[in-house]
């Protein structure tokens, strides 16, 4: 192998491939962190779910901060009608799903 392309290799492994594996790394060990996070509070989502189906949305947004779960929720809308459930992470934005995909995502966490 020539010099210039083992020096153009060894960039590319420096700027591209070392960064990117770190940020892989750091991923791997925040999604493994929330996993066992979820299997650690399955209980205490069991509780949300039931708070939510039993009308008390309140209740069910300071548990799930309170279990330390991501995104923090400022707020909760179950529409009973259309069986959907919107919820308000603290830093804005809106998520809405059906009940059905709730428990669907819920259940793979925890699968």
């Amino acid at each position: 192998m020539k010099q210039e392309t083992r020096t153009k290799l060894h960039q590319w492994i420096e700027q591209e491939y070392q960064p990117w594996k770190t940020k892989m790394a750091e991923y791997n060990v925040k999604k493994q962190k929330n996993m066992e996070k979820l299997l650690v509070n399955s209980k205490g989502l069991q509780s949300v779910v039931g708070l939510l189906l039993d009308g008390e949305a309140d209740e069910a947004v300071a548990l799930w901060n309170k279990l330390g779960l991501m995104p923090q929720l400022s707020k909760v809308v179950v529409d009973r009608q259309r069986e959907m459930i919107t919820l308000t992470p603290t830093e804005g934005g809106a998520i809405t799903l059906t009940l059905s995909e709730l428990l669907g995502e819920l259940d793979k966490m925890l699968g």
